[in-house]
């Protein structure tokens, strides 16, 4: 008699209780496959290739190429040292129009980098990242990690979001 008694206050509270689904699923992401070990490797060599690109192409100078890598997404943003930096796509490809034209010279030093595939189009990285920039308008140097989230795009990584934070910083 005890456990039906039990039982049935279970099966009540059960029933009484808020249900957490969503009314309405349309918006919900689909939930994501696992991502084969072939595929894993191929996306961590992808996204390893657009962070070394990305480094190299602003010390060359090449600001058309820079702009290309981030992706132009209503998602798209930019943090550095805590702070929104770039809260679009226009945003950034207007900041880097500045840096142009302050005759800069950059030299990064990127390492330790690790990438997690999050799906077969999106992964999320980090890596250390050690920047000197040089303008006629003043110049830095800093230490940090650089995190975020790339996206495949037109059969390319693309940044769609990213996080730059200082760990020490030099002169400014």
């Amino acid at each position: 008699m005890r456990l039906a008694a039990l039982f049935a206050s279970l099966t009540f509270l059960y029933a009484c209780a808020p249900q957490n689904a969503p009314e309405d699923q349309s918006n919900a992401p689909a939930p994501a496959r696992p991502v084969s070990a072939a595929k894993a490797s191929e996306i961590k060599a992808g996204v390893a290739s657009l962070l070394r690109n990305w480094a190299s192409a602003q010390e060359q100078g090449r600001w058309d190429e820079v702009k290309s890598l981030y992706a132009d997404d209503p998602n798209f943003y930019w943090v550095e040292r805590g702070a929104l930096a770039y809260a679009d796509h226009d945003a950034i490809v207007a900041g880097l129009d500045q840096v142009t034209s302050m005759n800069a010279t950059i030299k990064n030093r990127l390492g330790d980098i690790a990438v997690t595939p999050l799906a077969d189009d999106a992964a999320s990285f980090r890596a250390h990242l050690d920047v000197d920039f040089t303008s006629d308008q003043f110049s830095f140097s800093m230490s940090g990690m650089l995190t975020g989230v790339t996206v495949l795009r037109d059969g390319r990584w693309v940044f769609l979001q990213g996080n730059l934070a200082r760990t020490q910083t030099g002169g400014e």
